[in-house]
């Protein structure tokens, strides 16, 4: 999966935006770069058996909910979109 599509996935009502944000402004796109490898992180360490701790599951999730508020705030700044 690539960075902009799971940023899509996650602001599908602001698609479009998104997606000319990745193009066009690198601050969005290294933003969307660390949610895909936070995503694929906890991905990873979900998957993990015995190796993985409830807080570090918990810490990866939240790592996820602040990189969509980031993108989340870019798209409702009315000079960014």
């Amino acid at each position: 999966m690539r960075a902009v599509d799971l940023a899509v996935g996650f602001f599908p009502d602001c698609g479009l935006a998104v997606r000319r944000l990745y193009l066009r402004d690198e601050q969005f796109r290294s933003i969307c770069e660390d949610l895909l490898l936070a995503q694929v992180s906890l991905l990873r360490l979900e998957s993990q058996t015995g190796f993985k701790t409830p807080e570090e599951i918990e810490d990866f999730r939240n790592v996820l909910q602040e990189l969509k508020a980031e993108l989340r705030a870019y798209l409702n700044a009315p000079d960014k979109v």
